[in-house]
């Protein structure tokens, strides 16, 4: 019996210890491959499947990153407003060397966007949500349309 009572305070206080921070992201939850590459511009499409780019959501970061590669990618705070998705504060994920801080809009062309400065200075990326179900993701913004797919 004595046991026992050791078992359950210990639980409790490994319990009251951990803090679970919840995600109510919906839908975008998740790890998404880039399909395909609308340039509006000109109406070309790019087929992107075997770029291996991927985006994985979970609570309030965003990571772009190609699969194959683990140890870089561009990591993003982001915030869903009804169907806009801005992302901010760029860091160059770099688990070699150090993460650091993108401050060149030209890093995220690779990935389908275009930056502009935000009120802090920072980069900021403003995305247009077409389409958000348990399977499919369509953003867009002034120059591309970005379709992936849920996996």
């Amino acid at each position: 019996m004595k046991h026992l009572l050791y078992i359950i305070i210990a639980a409790c206080i490994g319990l009251a210890a951990c803090d679970f921070e919840t995600s109510d992201n919906g839908d975008l939850d998740g790890f998404w491959q880039l399909q395909q590459m609308d340039t509006l511009a000109t109406g070309s499409s790019g087929d992107m499947r075997y770029s291996k780019i991927v985006c994985a959501v979970q609570v309030r970061l965003m990571e772009f990153r190609k699969s194959d590669d683990t140890g870089t990618g561009i990591l993003f705070r982001f915030e869903q407003r009804n169907d806009s998705l801005v992302l901010t504060n760029p860091v160059q994920n770099n688990r070699n060397i150090s993460d650091s801080l993108v401050s060149n809009p030209a890093t995220l062309v690779h990935y389908g966007m275009t930056a502009t400065t935000g009120k802090d200075g920072k980069l900021e990326v403003k995305f247009l949500i077409e389409t958000l179900n348990d399977s499919r993701m369509i953003l867009s913004n002034e120059s591309y349309r970005l379709h992936f797919r849920k996996y």
